[in-house]
């Protein structure tokens, strides 16, 4: 169960990050 959650830990931070680098791309423009 722990390796099932880190990988869920993971997947939900790259797309934190994917979502903030979309939202400082749309502030840039």
């Amino acid at each position: 169960t722990s390796n099932i959650q880190q990988g869920r830990m993971k997947t939900h931070l790259i797309l934190f990050l994917l979502s903030l680098a979309l939202v400082c791309s749309m502030v840039n423009f």
